[in-house]
C-alpha cells in the first residue's frame, strides 16, 4: 500500500516549520480580506468585528488563527520564502519583504482569477488627497476612493490600499 503524499496546502498536513517575523505588518495587509469572507458568508459580522477589535487593540493572533483566517495567503507566503531560500535554523522565514512581495505581486494574480470584487481586492498604491474626520480620500491608479486608516495620515502621504483600508 502506498503512503499518502504530504501536502503543503493544508495546515494540519503542513510539515515545514516557519516563522512569521512581523505579524502586525502581515495583518495590516490581510485584515481587509476578512470583509470578503463576510460577504461570502464564511465569517459572521460579529466575528469580523471581534477580529478587527483584536487587531486594533494590538492583541496577538495565534498561528492557528492566522491559518484559519488567511490560509491561501499563508501558503503562498511560505512558498515564496522557500523559493527565496529564506531558511534559518530549519525554519522558513516569512519577513516583511516576503509579505510585501505576496501582497503587491502574487495577491493580484489570485484576485484576478477568483470570482470576487476585483477592484477592492487589489492592493494599490494611493496618494491621500483629502481628510474628513477619520475618513480619507485617496487617488489610486483605478480612481478615487474613500478609505479608513489604521493610523493618522497627512494630505500628500503615499499609502497602499486594500478594500477601504
Amino acid at each position: 500500500m502506498k503512503k499518502p503524499k504530504k501536502m503543503l496546502c493544508r495546515q494540519h498536513q503542513l510539515r515545514i516549520a516557519y516563522e512569521l517575523k512581523d505579524k502586525e505588518y502581515f495583518l495590516r495587509y490581510a485584515m481587509p480580506c476578512l470583509i470578503a469572507k463576510v460577504m461570502a458568508h464564511k465569517l459572521s459580522e460579529k466575528e469580523y468585528n471581534s477580529l478587527i477589535k483584536q487587531f486594533r487593540e494590538g492583541k496577538d493572533f495565534s498561528q492557528e488563527q492566522l491559518w484559519k483566517l488567511f490560509e491561501y495567503a499563508m501558503r503562498k507566503l511560505l512558498v515564496i520564502s522557500i523559493e527565496k531560500n529564506k531558511i534559518q535554523g530549519g525554519k522558513a522565514i516569512i519577513d516583511k519583504e516576503t509579505i510585501k512581495e505576496y501582497f503587491w505581486f502574487k495577491h493580484p494574480q489570485a484576485v484576478l482569477f477568483k470570482n470576487t470584487f476585483v477592484e477592492l481586492c487589489l492592493v494599490l498604491p494611493a496618494k491621500v488627497i483629502q481628510k474628513r474626520g477619520k475618513k480619507y480620500f485617496v487617488e489610486t491608479p483605478l480612481g478615487s476612493r474613500e478609505i479608513y486608516a489604521w493610523e493618522d495620515l497627512g494630505i500628500g502621504d503615499f499609502v497602499t490600499v486594500h478594500y477601504n483600508y
